[in-house]
């Protein structure tokens, strides 16, 4: 507990401008799948959350971009970056521009919690993301409300036809997983599959380490 509270201080030091939970943990995840390369584990992408004041701070793309070198044997395409869905309230237009500002050095994108707040759609025709991850208010009763299954069926084909990846969160049992399917989304993630786990724990149970 104390190595981590002395790191976030040292980034927040370093980096002021990126918020130092958003470094502390974007710098841990490129630390952990530097280990996997360094002992030969195939490099899977990874999501990393940022918050739209993170984001738009004046330095941040610089504070990124510091990062970033530090793990130079890590793919950029493997590194994938989560904007929380609040960030659509900057306007599609000032959104395009901090999306396209990482994604040109070769970073995924993705928009998280898609379908809370009443989302603005105009965002899937006006900003590329490479990822669209779909909120658990859409998936709770998808496999008994038509209204919810024709939502994810237009988003995931929107998403398909746009060449970005679609992922629902949240699931917690079967019969959700199939209706997603279904519906054409084949990616998801939530309780159903496994609980948050340490990277050690995560592993032993998925790696032959």
């Amino acid at each position: 507990m104390e190595e981590a509270a002395a790191r976030r201080h040292i980034w927040s030091q370093i980096y002021p401008h990126c918020a130092k939970e958003h470094c502390f943990v974007f710098d841990a995840m490129l630390a952990t799948m530097n280990s996997w390369k360094s002992r030969g584990i195939t490099i899977v992408p990874i999501s990393s959350n940022f918050s739209r004041n993170t984001l738009l701070g004046s330095t941040a793309l610089a504070s990124v971009l510091a990062i970033l070198s530090r793990y130079p044997e890590i793919p950029v395409d493997k590194v994938e970056m989560e904007i929380t869905e609040a960030a659509i309230d900057l306007g599609n237009h000032t959104l395009s521009e901090v999306v396209e500002r990482y994604r040109s050095l070769g970073l995924r994108v993705a928009l998280d919690d898609f379908g809370s707040h009443y989302s603005n759609a105009s965002v899937l025709a006006n900003v590329h993301f490479d990822t669209i991850k779909l909120d658990r208010s859409l998936i709770g009763d998808l496999p008994g409300n038509e209204v919810s299954r024709l939502l994810v069926r237009n988003i995931a084909d929107i998403c398909k036809s746009q060449n970005m990846c679609c992922i629902a969160e949240g699931i917690e049992s079967i019969d959700q997983a199939r209706a997603l399917v279904e519906e054409g989304c084949n990616i998801c993630q939530g309780f159903y599959y496994d609980r948050p786990m340490p990277v050690e724990l995560f592993e032993r149970k998925y790696f032959e380490v």
